[in-house]
């Protein structure tokens, strides 16, 4: 069913919000030309899938009521559902929370009464160095990827907030995420091309490579290059003059930099710390312990070659003809 449509853990590729995913990678998958990296084995997800029915019954209800007082029913997942809307939008999402909250005096409906409203939930399970991405315990944002998950799933559903509940390693971070109508519109618009690029299934219409790490293995696996002849590509004459000149630039201010750094450490004498009034900077000296490869290939040279890997690499250069 995956393949069928798009889900929510695509939409930050979609919308070139993720450093794992993009519209070329999800392409490629939905079309069946390269495969997902299999990650079921993984320990975070094997511990994820164990440990998800028993934060989501056993958890998520108890922390809400100490840390907000709110009173909620959590509502185990039971489908998988597509939008009738938007027929390629594939909403899975880890269950729903029933939120009960008291409404003042006055208010409707009824005075001193309480409304119930449905929100969506969505369980995550960080290690402890991502809660910074959330600007801690007590922060309000929220990765990228879950924001762009999330709002993916209220536009397929309607549902007008949705919980992030993240554990990063055992702290359990709280994160309601509103409705975002504008940003939905755009992610729908994006998702909807995308969505008739991979029906119409040419590759030569496939969005272009973004830079990313992602992207560069779709690159990697489109095939080594094996023939001798040169291919006629006139159309990529301005992208080389581009990336020439962007290699000499990069040439140039990583030159400038260290020119700079060097002038700040002669200001800075034996200092290991130096200070301006908006600025400061460290300079710290720690031991480093490598292994010696030239050293073990000439007087060990029979274990160098046991431990040993070869691997394939490449070089891409640009010059004039």
């Amino acid at each position: 069913m995956r393949t069928e449509g798009i889900g929510g853990s695509e939409a930050a590729g979609v919308m070139n919000m993720s450093k794992y995913s993009s519209p070329l990678t999800v392409a490629m998958e939905k079309t069946g030309r390269i495969k997902p990296d299999d990650i079921s084995q993984e320990d975070p997800i094997i511990m994820g899938n164990l440990m998800e029915p028993l934060i989501r019954n056993n958890i998520v209800k108890p922390i809400l009521k100490q840390r907000l007082d709110l009173d909620v029913e959590v509502i185990d997942p039971t489908h998988m559902y597509r939008s009738d809307i938007y027929p390629w939008m594939i909403i899975n999402t880890d269950g729903f929370l029933i939120v009960t909250t008291k409404l003042k005096e006055g208010e409707e409906p009824g005075d001193c009464g309480t409304e119930a409203k449905l929100i969506g939930l969505e369980l995550k399970f960080r290690s402890s160095y991502m809660l910074q991405y959330y600007g801690g315990r007590d922060g309000s944002e929220v990765m990228d990827s879950d924001y762009c998950q999330v709002q993916h799933y209220m536009a397929g559903t309607g549902l007008d907030e949705f919980l992030v509940f993240a554990m990063c390693g055992s702290l359990p971070v709280i994160r309601f995420v509103p409705r975002n109508d504008k940003f939905i519109i755009a992610l729908v618009e994006e998702e909807r091309k995308l969505w008739e690029i991979i029906q119409e299934n040419n590759i030569m219409n496939f969005p272009a490579p973004n830079g990313s790490d992602a992207d560069q293995k779709v690159v990697d696996h489109l095939g080594r290059p094996q023939s001798e002849e040169a291919a006629m590509i006139p159309q990529d004459e301005e992208k080389m003059v581009l990336h020439k000149y962007l290699g000499s630039e990069i040439k140039r201010l990583t030159e400038d930099r260290k020119r700079i750094q060097q002038e700040i450490l002669m200001d800075m004498g034996i200092h290991k710390y130096g200070e301006t009034d908006n600025m400061m900077v460290t300079n710290s000296r720690f031991p480093v312990t490598r292994l010696d490869g030239k050293r073990l290939r000439l007087e060990k040279p029979e274990i160098a070659e046991e431990y040993s890997n070869t691997t394939e690499s490449s070089r891409f250069s640009v010059k004039e003809r």
